[in-house]
């Protein structure tokens, strides 16, 4: 989920200072790589944070490797995966099994945030420890403490298109052109046309759609905060001209023309 633009002075991975500071922070000495182009830092993570007053600590280390991956035109945050099966293993055995629910997927690659709070947090460049702080430890501290007390600590944000989407719900940030001009950043070539098709049926968008989240539960029920996003951007495109949303879907949402043509969008 968390694929997010940065901009950053080194396209090389990790800077000198990160690596030292990840070094600082993980339980095990820090192993680091490149592979393909891509710098690879494994080592362990000991969850010890303050949490309600309290000092929440658990003494089980949490594996992990951490991926730098560099991009042509902005850099991706890094993307974290566990390197054992303790969240899979514990999230099954309670009845939850879908990546939705547990917040890694398949390849062990940890859902962090939403790319909207990544961007937040690094408007000003890319931090290590910001992004050691503020996602890692926050992600690993959230699954410690699901799996000790069986509720969550503070309430996470949904998966694929229907977390990118609820952000606006939210924060009360109802505004189309935003929306659009972030989805254009954040959203795949899919994620972009499965929104256009909900706009496309003569009725709109109905309170019992289908959650864009996979969920199979009506919308309203499941992401209500998604929905509001998507009822915004139906009312400003229902106040356009033909050649408006033409407009407005090309070059403010990011589809490309000969593909809203071919599809009659």
């Amino acid at each position: 989920m968390m694929v997010v633009e940065a901009q950053r002075s080194n396209d090389a991975g990790f800077t000198t200072k990160e690596r030292e500071l990840l070094k600082s922070k993980l339980n095990k000495p820090l192993d680091v790589k490149i592979e393909d182009g891509i710098e690879i830092a494994t080592g362990e993570v000991v969850v010890d944070v303050d949490y309600d007053g309290e000092r929440y600590h658990d003494p089980r280390p949490y594996p992990i490797e951490i991926r730098f991956e560099p991009d042509e035109n902005a850099i991706q945050l890094p993307k974290v995966f566990t390197k054992d099966d303790r969240i899979r293993n514990f999230h099954i055995s309670n009845g939850r099994t879908e990546s939705e629910e547990i917040h890694v997927y398949g390849d062990g690659l940890m859902c962090l945030d939403t790319p909207q709070v990544a961007a937040e947090c690094f408007s000003d460049g890319f931090k290590g420890d910001v992004f050691y702080d503020k996602f890692l430890i926050k992600a690993l501290f959230w699954q410690s403490f699901f799996e000790r007390h069986g509720h969550e600590p503070f309430e996470s944000w949904g998966h694929f298109l229907a977390g990118k989407l609820e952000y606006y719900g939210v924060k009360r940030e109802l505004d189309a052109i935003r929306i659009a001009n972030d989805m254009k950043k954040y959203t795949s070539n899919q994620e972009k046309l499965d929104i256009k098709k909900l706009m496309s049926k003569r009725k709109g968008i109905s309170r019992n759609q289908v959650c864009l989240c996979g969920s199979g539960d009506p919308i309203r029920d499941c992401h209500p905060d998604a929905f509001t996003a998507l009822v915004t951007i139906q009312k400003h495109t229902r106040l356009l001209t033909k050649k408006q949303r033409l407009h407005f879907w090309h070059n403010e949402f990011g589809i490309e023309q000969q593909v809203l043509k071919r599809q009659r969008l």
